[in-house]
């Protein structure tokens, strides 16, 4: 009879091997899930700075109608009871209410910021008092810099950077 020929497999386990591969496995899942978590925040302060610049931008658009309509009804008392005041009362009224759903209403700054619009939305329908106009104009102008330093804040904190106490783009409004 022939003799049976075979080859012993030894089938001991690497152990470094293995150990390695798990160590390595680990690794590129936390850089994965980090790399992702930072996308995300940098996807949400991207989110939140395309907010800020449309924000910036409904206010000077309110601010300006809001000055064209105090100048035209500085120099005619009646101005709101003519025709050619609805065009410029309606696009008063339209970016009010784009910026107040625009703003947090959970934030006392933000509610603010929409007390005073309509304080002088009011003032200049009811009323013709140039220094209170000018006083409500310059509140609206510092709460909405207040807001708009709140969302750049937010927009920092989402790219991890600290928050400091006098920096910010709009720091240098509440000094002045």
């Amino acid at each position: 009879m022939a003799a049976k020929s075979g080859i012993k497999i030894e089938t001991d386990t690497d152990w470094p091997a293995v150990g390695a591969t798990i160590i390595v496995g680990i690794t590129i899942a936390w850089l994965a899930s980090t790399t992702q978590r930072s996308q995300i925040r940098s996807n949400v302060a991207n989110f939140r700075h395309d907010w800020l610049n449309n924000l910036r931008s409904k206010i000077s658009e309110l601010m300006a109608k809001l000055a064209l309509l105090h100048s035209k009804l500085s120099s005619d008392t009646s101005f709101l009871k003519s025709p050619s005041s609805d065009e410029i009362y309606s696009e008063i009224i339209f970016l009010q209410t784009t910026i107040e759903l625009m703003l947090d209403r959970k934030k006392e700054s933000s509610n603010e910021l929409t007390r005073l619009i309509e304080e002088i939305i009011k003032a200049l329908k009811y009323s013709n008092d140039s220094d209170n106009i000018n006083e409500l104009a310059n509140k609206i102008s510092v709460k909405a810099s207040e807001v708009l330093e709140q969302a750049w804040q937010d927009i920092c904190s989402d790219h991890g950077l600290k928050k400091k106490d006098n920096s910010g783009i709009f720091s240098f409004l509440r000094r002045n």
